[in-house]
């Protein structure tokens, strides 16, 4: 890309110094081809993320929080600014970044020992000794609840057990960011709670800074240190709280439900902007 897609108007996200944050992103901009022309997806895009942080992205659908993901990723390119992870320019995908998505995408004829080594195998992760591999599987399964299930085959796991799995082929590569784009999004209230928790959990003891994509307020809500609204046409960073409650949180408590209301107030008119 040669010319600037527009100046940028998104403001500095300013919830951490970027002296301090594991991610930084820069001015980041994306466009894709379409019949009608280039269409740009996101534009202006600064946020920073610091090592054992949450921030959560919200936004309507179509806003590109999805893309600015798989960007940030290195899954592809950006049209325009820069990311950096712990000072590192990222260009392409990384073996310090751990991508977890709605699906578990495990691999029905392995084993669920040999679906977490999977994420040790792949060709830009630094080789391991065989002692080395069973530690981290071992480790990871234990984390996240499964250390009795080496042996299972994915047809035999709940989508719960199947999604802890696909975490803990993520952590044991001992990512320092977790990219999660909807991870508990298909799961019933009670198991998504129970994911929710095991994810505080695992942030606070990898101490990985993380950036998780949901539609869900509460979830955000409970999870994040930070959220950041995203508008859309093109996806901006419109606001940005800071949720100062400690954890473990309570849903329904007053502090959370009046930030509740003032972030569901500023969703709305989002899409009301935006909406043709």
């Amino acid at each position: 890309m040669n010319a600037r897609l527009h100046p940028s108007s998104s403001p500095v996200v300013q919830g951490n110094s970027t002296d301090r944050a594991a991610l930084v992103v820069d001015d980041l901009a994306k466009q894709y081809a379409t019949p009608q022309g280039p269409f740009t997806v996101f534009d202006g895009i600064h946020l920073t993320v610091q090592s054992g942080e949450i921030v959560c992205l919200l936004g309507a659908s179509g806003c590109g929080k999805s893309s600015l993901l798989s960007t940030i990723g290195g899954l592809q390119p950006a049209d325009w600014g820069h990311i950096y992870l712990q000072g590192d320019r990222i260009q392409a995908p990384d073996p310090r970044i751990g991508l977890i998505f709605q699906e578990a995408a495990l691999l029905p004829w392995l084993t669920v020992q040999h679906n977490v080594a999977l994420g040790l195998q792949l060709s830009h992760m630094p080789r391991l000794s065989r002692p080395a591999l069973r530690s981290r599987i071992d480790q990871a399964l234990l984390s996240v609840g499964l250390e009795k299930f080496h042996r299972t085959y994915p047809r035999q796991l709940s989508g719960g057990m199947a999604q802890r799995v696909a975490i803990a082929r993520t952590i044991a590569r001992d990512p320092q960011l977790l990219l999660m784009d909807e991870p508990f999004s298909a799961f019933d209230a009670i198991t998504r709670l129970e994911m929710q928790q095991l994810l505080l959990g695992i942030i606070a003891q990898q101490r990985c800074a993380a950036l998780l994509v949901t539609h869900d307020i509460d979830e955000a809500l409970l999870l994040g240190d930070r959220i950041l609204l995203m508008s859309r046409n093109p996806g901006r960073i419109y606001r940005e709280w800071v949720v100062t409650t400690p954890q473990p949180r309570v849903r329904h408590t007053e502090d959370l439900m009046s930030l509740r209301a003032e972030i569901f107030t500023a969703l709305s008119e989002v899409m009301a902007r935006s909406t043709p």
